[in-house]
């Protein structure tokens, strides 16, 4: 009996102890993202995990840069990987000044990896040079995207990424690859003047705005099996070198494919077009 009256108190404590754990693993850590900075100036890997970014993450402040032409690069030697964190501001890879006198714009030489991220306020990623790998795997936009002019290098993947208002890929290049997989325009896409130097895949993807692809430049397939465009999708003046595939693919509203060259086959088995189609001027050499 006196050996369970001790044992009773330790049980209790112990008890107590797990219970507290548990009520601290639920509250969410948090960093500054001028610590972000600090440790990616250090050049080595930076690794984030289940975080929230507090601030304004000026990636472009963390590399070495001259600052002293009209188009400044800022070259960031970390391989860096974001993972299940929440961004609560903007995250901003360039910035132009404010006399508009200068563009200030990361080359990231090694990889930069965003999965299953959110990202609350704008992004903006215009001029960004990627030659590593680039990822946003999972991730959610909720407020405007822009990667105008961006060159990825090192390829890119956005599969099941969400972009809940207009993003803007505006004369985009991408090269080695270029997967799309099940992502999702909530807004308008712009894709004016992008260029794949690969295989572009959108299968499964979601486009419910509209969708502004004229002027493409294709090298290699692109794959838009099973994709679905609520709005209207505009592609005037393409060249594509590779074979288009439509099989299975939703156009809700107006189509419109003018001047287009096409250097393959064109695949529409099974596409759906419930609105006006428009296609005058194409040419395809299969």
């Amino acid at each position: 009996m006196k050996l369970f009256r001790l044992f009773l108190p330790a049980l209790f404590i112990l008890m107590g102890s797990i219970g507290c754990s548990a009520e601290e693993t639920v509250k969410p850590s948090s960093i500054d993202a001028s610590e972000i900075i600090k440790l990616i100036k250090k050049g080595k890997p930076v690794v984030i995990e289940g975080k929230h970014i507090k601030g304004i993450l000026e990636l472009y402040e963390s590399g070495s840069c001259a600052k002293a032409k009209q188009m400044s690069p800022s070259y960031i030697d970390s391989e860096i990987i974001f993972s299940n964190c929440v961004f609560e501001e903007e995250v901003k890879a360039s910035t132009q000044t404010s006399d508009g006198k200068q563009i200030i714009y990361s080359v990231f030489r090694r990889d930069l990896i965003f999965t299953n991220c959110i990202f609350m306020k704008k992004a903006t990623f215009d001029h960004v040079i990627f030659d590593g790998s680039t990822r946003f795997d999972g991730s959610a936009f909720h407020e405007e995207v822009s990667y105008n002019s961006a060159d990825f290098r090192g390829g890119v993947s956005m599969n099941r990424a969400t972009y809940d208002v207009d993003a803007n890929l505006t004369n985009v290049i991408i090269s080695h690859h270029a997967t799309f997989l099940g992502i999702k325009f909530g807004g308008m896409a712009d894709m004016q003047n992008i260029r794949f130097n690969c295989p572009a895949f959108f299968a499964d993807a979601h486009f419910n705005g509209y969708t502004e692809a004229s002027h493409i430049y294709a090298i290699g397939d692109v794959t838009l099996t099973n994709a679905h465009f609520g709005g209207r999708v505009e592609c005037n003046g393409g060249y594509f070198i590779g074979n288009l595939r439509f099989s299975q693919t939703q156009f809700a509203n107006q189509v419109t494919i003018s001047g287009c060259h096409i250097l393959g086959t064109v695949n529409s088995e099974e596409a759906i077009f419930n609105g006006r189609v428009i296609s005058d001027n194409n040419i395809i050499l299969k």
